[in-house]
C-alpha cells in the first residue's frame, strides 16, 4: 500500500501535523508519546518520510524493555525496587 503525502522531504518537526490516516491532525510528538509503532510502520510501508532522527527516537520508544537494564540502575539507587 501506498499513499503519496506531497511532501518532498523527510518530516523533521515533532510538531508537524499529521495530513492523512488515522492520526489525520495530531502531531508527530503526541504519535510519538502514545503510538510510536505507527510512525515506523508508516515510513516503511508508504511514502511518508520521517527525518532519521525521529525514526530512530520513535524506535527506540517501541523496543522491549531491557529489566537487566532496570536492575542494574535499581542497584545503583537510580530507580526505585
Amino acid at each position: 500500500m501506498s499513499r503519496s503525502t506531497q511532501r518532498k522531504e523527510p518530516v523533521s518537526d515533532q510538531n508537524y501535523k499529521m495530513q492523512f490516516g488515522k492520526y489525520s491532525g495530531t502531531s508527530i510528538k503526541e504519535i510519538l508519546e502514545h503510538d510510536p509503532t505507527y510512525l515506523k510502520w508508516l515510513h516503511e510501508n508508504t511514502d511518508f518520510e520521517l527525518h532519521a532522527d525521529l525514526l530512530e527516537l520513535a524506535e527506540g520508544l517501541h523496543r522491549p524493555v531491557d529489566w537487566w537494564d532496570i536492575f542494574q540502575l535499581q542497584d545503583k539507587g537510580l530507580l526505585p525496587k
